[in-house]
């Protein structure tokens, strides 16, 4: 299979999935849990995973899937980018204190409504990447060592398109156990435009020294016009927006109203599934005063 440069034009990407699908693990579940009760260490990451070598991803399908205190490592490694941990497209699928560990490519969150709660992610380039309608809260996303490290690759193709990625009350941090020179050295932005009506908001997170100035990048050849790219009420700091790119499509957020509609309530009705799932949950903002 080919590995691809990781700047590459987004047609590549979805080509080079389509190839590893004919050879997914594959969990396809309909109203079921799958839970894990796992040893926690977070410092040694010494819980039991579920590995998934030579890029082959994992894949959920169907309806109201739920996974809690799951973690999932692609072993692949760095040197052969685009390795999928995760292939989502469960419609109404929620995932609590789940942990996944990978570089480029980590989480394709493909399509329909998904939530992520306490849950950390590992990753270099593009490593959140898709057009589902998907919402994490309070997850840590923790940046690993490469020339690029982008957090977000978000494909919304035309305005007519409902979909987006909301992170609320995130925090972006360097991975644990990097040494000093490792972790001086990274520059993470928190995205960009896998399509031109890309939309990603990050709402009351916190952002370490890692995050650029700059926010945000671009993808050669995708205009950034017609993209929502936002920040609401964040801090730390990487937080400082005086610096941010200065793009149309580009909003710094200075009323919670604004960006109301990026919640669990609004953006994924989640008030009509979530409590079923059993994972907890914040419908709304926290209010500022």
């Amino acid at each position: 299979m080919a590995h691809h440069n990781y700047i590459r034009m987004h047609d590549q990407r979805d080509q080079h999935f389509q190839e590893v699908e004919a050879n997914l693990d594959v969990f396809a579940y309909e109203e079921h849990q799958l839970e894990d009760n796992v040893e926690e260490d977070e410092a040694s990451l010494s819980q039991e995973m579920v590995e998934v070598r030579d890029q082959i991803a994992t894949s959920v399908m169907g309806q109201g899937f739920v996974a809690k205190s799951l973690t999932i490592e692609n072993s692949a490694g760095p040197q052969n980018h685009q390795a999928a941990v995760l292939y989502n497209t469960a419609n109404q699928s929620a995932f609590y204190n789940c942990i996944f560990l990978g570089y480029q490519d980590t989480f394709y969150a493909k399509e329909n409504r998904q939530f992520y709660k306490d849950y950390k992610i590992y990753g270099t380039v593009d490593f959140i990447f898709g057009h589902a309608k998907a919402i994490f809260q309070d997850c840590h996303i923790y940046a690993r060592p490469e020339t690029l490290i982008t957090i977000t690759a978000q494909n919304r193709a035309s305005d007519s398109e409902v979909n987006g990625f909301s992170f609320q009350g995130c925090h972006v941090e360097a991975a644990p156990g990097l040494t000093p020179p490792q972790r001086a050295n990274l520059r993470v932005f928190l995205g960009r435009p896998w399509d031109r009506y890309s939309t990603v908001i990050f709402m009351q997170s916190i952002f370490d020294d890692i995050v650029d100035p700059q926010r945000w990048t671009e993808w050669p050849g995708v205009p950034v016009d017609h993209l929502y790219y936002a920040e609401y009420d964040n801090s730390g700091l990487g937080a400082d927006t005086s610096k941010r790119v200065n793009w149309k499509g580009y909003h710094v957020v200075k009323k919670w109203m604004e960006d109301d509609w990026f919640t669990v309530a609004k953006f994924l009705d989640g008030n009509s599934w979530l409590p079923e799932t059993g994972v907890p949950y914040r419908s709304g903002l926290r209010i500022v005063s």
